[in-house]
C-alpha cells in the first residue's frame, strides 16, 4: 500500500484506475484470491442504467457462478422511475437470483458498511457514472476506510449514460 491509498490498502495508482476508467474494473486486495463470486450486493442509485453497463462482467458473474445479487438503494421507493429500474434490474439478473431492498438511510456511506456487515458479500458492485457525485464520494470513502475490517472486492461499472 501507496501513496494516496496508504490507509485502505489500495494504492493510488488503483484509486486512480477505479476513478478514471472507462471499461469494469475489478479491484482485489493483494492478499486475496479469485474465486467464483456466490454473493455479490450491488449498490444502486436508481438512476437507470444501460443494459452494455450491466451485461459484462456483472451479468456475467451472476449466470456463470449461480450467484444471488442484492440490490440495495439507499432511500425510499418514492418514485415510479425508481420503482421501474429494480423492476428491470430484477428481469436482467432474474427472479430466483435477484433479490431488492430499499434501505432508509440518509448517509450512503453508513448504509453501505451496515448492509455489507449483515449481508457479508463476496464482491460490492458499485456504479461510477464519471459525472456523477457518487464517483468522488467512493474514491473519498475509500480512503476514509469505507469498506470495512476487512475490505472485500469491489467491481466499478462505468455508465456514462
Amino acid at each position: 500500500p501507496r501513496g494516496a491509498g496508504r490507509n485502505t490498502g489500495f494504492g493510488s495508482n488503483t484509486l486512480a484506475v477505479m476513478r478514471n476508467s472507462e471499461i469494469p474494473v475489478l479491484v482485489i486486495m493483494e492478499d486475496k484470491h479469485f474465486y467464483p463470486y456466490s454473493k455479490i450486493l450491488f449498490a444502486a442509485d436508481l438512476v437507470g442504467y444501460s443494459r452494455d453497463t450491466l451485461l459484462f462482467p456483472l451479468d456475467f458473474f451472476v449466470h456463470q457462478f449461480n450467484s444471488t445479487i442484492e440490490v440495495v438503494h439507499f432511500g425510499s421507493e418514492d418514485t415510479e422511475e425508481k420503482s421501474k429500474v429494480m423492476e428491470d434490474l430484477v428481469a436482467i439478473f432474474g427472479e430466483e437470483r435477484c433479490h431488492v431492498e430499499y434501505i432508509n438511510e440518509e448517509n450512503v456511506l453508513d448504509g453501505l458498511n451496515k448492509t455489507i456487515e449483515t449481508h457479508v458479500p463476496d464482491l460490492l458492485v458499485l456504479v461510477n457514472r464519471h459525472r456523477w457525485f457518487f464517483s468522488k464520494l467512493f474514491i473519498k470513502s475509500v480512503t476514509r476506510n469505507m469498506i470495512v475490517d476487512s475490505p472485500i472486492p469491489i467491481l466499478i461499472l462505468h455508465d456514462k449514460a
